[in-house]
Formats: structure tokens, sequence, C-alpha cells
């Protein structure tokens, strides 16, 4: 098999075909084939092809059509499942913008709600879809059309959004056959605004949420990152908002409950050094931490004990 695939310049799947019915008909058990020439590199994985289509052909004494496509690498047996006349109909019906892509017997249809395009050559159609000015929906119809054509000119089948199908000359990824396939767009995307735009908007709400975040004054800071509440009703002593640095309250003397200064302002108003963002417990205490957001939005530790 190698020594015909590698030393004639035609396409191997019709070789390998011919040559797999020949062997399955002679009940032969091995064969040879390489994939040494360039023209013969998709080679190993066509007479696997044709080996399971003629194996199948034989045992159930059919002819070898219907079984599989994979050796349908150039054309396909029904290459235009509409007519031009049913794909007139179709146009007439649209009502968006959308461009629709299909191709029949006599060319390329693009169509939308502004009307119906047909050509046998994609580069006659550009100046009809008026796409000047929209670079990435120009690109896109620009891939769509090329597909198009192509499947046209062999005659296989084209479907709009998807890669065409060259059997087993193009190696397929691996995906889940029963899943429905995503549909496409033909519509650009525009963002609300310029990037400079966005990047600008979003570094001034950064800056203004940051600057909010931060205390003018020590009897604004305070109140905001110091405020204690009770683990529950039973609860002996209840703890309230302390003003002080220290945030430490008269009638919890074992609990020790810190916060982080919030801005440069309030940590100069304490006397005591800077306090560690998570406030160390007494090693008698039995009170628990629980993270909290003042109304300020100052996120602080909150140090309640339990109830006895």
């Amino acid at each position: 098999v190698g020594n015909l695939t590698e030393l004639t310049e035609a396409d191997t799947s019709g070789i390998n075909a011919l040559l797999f019915g020949m062997c399955a008909e002679l009940d032969v058990a091995a064969v040879l084939t390489t994939e040494v020439s360039p023209h013969a590199r998709r080679a190993v994985a066509e007479a696997d092809a044709a080996r399971r289509m003629m194996h199948a052909a034989k045992t159930h004494r059919m002819l070898p059509k219907g079984v599989s496509d994979a050796l349908m690498t150039v054309h396909a047996r029904h290459p235009f499942p509409d007519t031009s006349a049913e794909i007139a109909a179709m146009a007439s019906e649209v009502r968006d913008p959308n461009f629709r892509v299909q191709i029949s017997a006599e060319g390329l249809h693009v169509y939308n709600r502004d009307g119906l395009r047909v050509a046998r050559d994609a580069f006659s159609l550009w100046p009809q879809l008026k796409l000047e000015n929209d670079a990435a929906h120009a690109f896109y119809m620009g891939v769509e059309l090329a597909r198009a054509e192509t499947a046209w000119q062999l005659g296989k089948r084209y479907v709009q959004d998807q890669p065409l199908d060259w059997g087993v000359a193009v190696a397929r990824s691996a995906g889940d056959a029963k899943a429905q396939c995503a549909p496409g767009t033909t519509l650009t995307h525009r963002a609300s605004g310029p990037p400079e735009t966005a990047r600008g908007r979003a570094g001034e709400s950064a800056s203004a949420a940051s600057a909010s975040t931060s205390a003018a004054s020590p009897a604004s800071a305070s109140p905001a990152s110091a405020s204690l509440a009770s683990a529950s009703p039973a609860s002996a002593s209840a703890a309230s908002a302390s003003a002080s640095p220290a945030f430490a309250s008269p009638a919890s003397a074992s609990t020790a409950s810190t916060a982080s200064a919030a801005s440069p302002a309030s940590a100069a108003t304490s006397a005591a050094p800077a306090a560690p963002a998570v406030p160390a417990l007494h090693a008698s205490s039995t009170a628990t931490l629980q993270d909290a957001r003042d109304a300020s939005g100052v996120r602080v530790r909150r140090t309640k004990k339990q109830a006895p």
C-alpha cells in the first residue's frame, strides 16, 4: 500500500479506499503503509478509516457507502442542502441586521434585513456589505466568505460559524458529539467607552474609595474602628465603642482589642506603638474574633466575650 500512496501523485484517500477494499476481499491480514512524502502525511489515518469501512461492508454484505464519511476529504455527497429559491424565501423573513451566509449550486448567498446578495466570488460581495467602518465585523465576514467560497468550489457542505469538514485529512479535535454547538454572532460587541476613559473612571473610583476609608481626624477615626459588641444577651459585661487609642473596655480588662489606624492622622494621636493587624488575646480569655465592617467601610476586628 505504501508504495502506491508514496509514488503516485494523487490524493491518498481514494488510493487507500480502493486498496483496502481489495485487501478485505482477499482476507489480507497485514499491510504496510507509510507517511514519508508530504502529500501522504495522513496516509496512516486514511488506511485505518479505509480498513474499518471495507471490513464493515464485507461483514454486512453491503456496498462501502453510507458507512463513514472519513475518506470524503475533498467533496461531500450532498453539498447543497438548500436551493436558491429556498434561501431567498428564508431571506425575506429576516428582520435583523445579522448577516447569514449560505451556499447553493448558484453560488454564495449573504442576506440580512437589508436584502439578499448572491455572487460566486467573495470579493464581489464586499462593496455590498458596507463594513468599511467595522473592522472586526469585516474580518469575521472575510473568514466566513472564504470558507463559503471554498466549499462552493469543491462541492463541500458549508455551515456558518463552523469549520469545513475535511474528513481524516485534518486531525479533528476531540469533542462531545452529543453537545449542541454554541451559536456564533456576526455583530461587533462595542464597549460603552474608550479604554482610556474606562481606565480613568476605574482609577478615580479607586481613589475615591480609598479616600473615603481614611479618617480626617482622630475624632472621626476612633469611633469607626473601635466599636465593640457583646457576644450574647446574657453576657455579664457588654462592651461599647471606645474612643481611646488602645480600645480597652473597663468591663473586660483581661481582653485587649486593638485595630490598625485608619489613617496617618489617627495613628499620630495614639501614644502607644502601632498595633498589629490581628489583636492578641490573653491566654485565659474566652473571647472570639469576628470580622465586621462598620458604617464607614473600615474593616476592623471585634472582640466578643462569650457568656460563662
